[in-house]
């Protein structure tokens, strides 16, 4: 997007809202109604009510008379043809476009990366500790007894073997299953 107040462009809304804000001492639709409706906000063409202000444009109509709008433009806004169901980048310029508008800085995760406090915090939080893990199991021990070494345990996925405590029948479970009440197989087929 380029500035109707001065030469900066950027295709990033978000970077361009803060050059308004910080440059121009404008909000967005202080900025949009300025550049782009001569300093007079627009109203619902059917009743003159105030309309929506939607990422630097406006409705053409107002919440009562939303109806209109979809008549208008149909059910789907308008678009006679899908927007992307089986089509690429390759095979579409309304695609590619969007694509290349996201790439490098258009991309809201353009050049961030997690720290390496985060990256280990964030490793440390998939995991359960045994503690944790002990009273989760704990809460049906009057069923089950747990086989599986607890050093062994790694992610929810993982499955862990219990051996039902009245018929002795080793099964495995995975610890989301076995919290959700899973029941023995052969004590209680389905």
């Amino acid at each position: 997007m380029k500035c109707k107040l001065c030469d900066y462009s950027n295709v990033d809304l978000k970077r361009f809202s803060d050059h308004v804000r910080a440059e121009h001492k404008l909000t967005s639709l202080q900025y949009t109604v300025l550049t782009q409706h001569g300093g007079v906000q627009p109203v619902c063409v059917e009743c003159g009510a105030e309309v929506r202000y939607v990422s630097f444009s406006f409705k053409k109509y107002c919440k009562e008379h939303a109806r209109l709008a979809m008549k208008e433009g149909g059910a789907r806004g308008g678009a006679n043809e899908a927007w992307n169901r089986g089509k690429t980048k390759e095979t579409d310029d309304r695609i590619a476009a969007a694509a290349e508008r996201a790439t490098g800085e258009g991309n809201p995760f353009y050049g961030k990366r997690h720290t390496q406090e985060a990256i280990k915090k964030i490793s440390e939080n998939k995991t359960l500790l045994s503690s944790a893990l002990n009273e989760r199991i704990a809460e049906r021990a009057h069923e089950f007894k747990l086989i599986t070494s607890l050093d062994e345990y790694r992610s929810k996925r993982q499955y862990l073997t219990f051996e039902c405590l009245k018929c002795g029948e080793q099964q495995p479970k995975t610890l989301q299953a076995f919290e959700r009440g899973s029941r023995c197989r052969c004590c209680q087929p389905t």
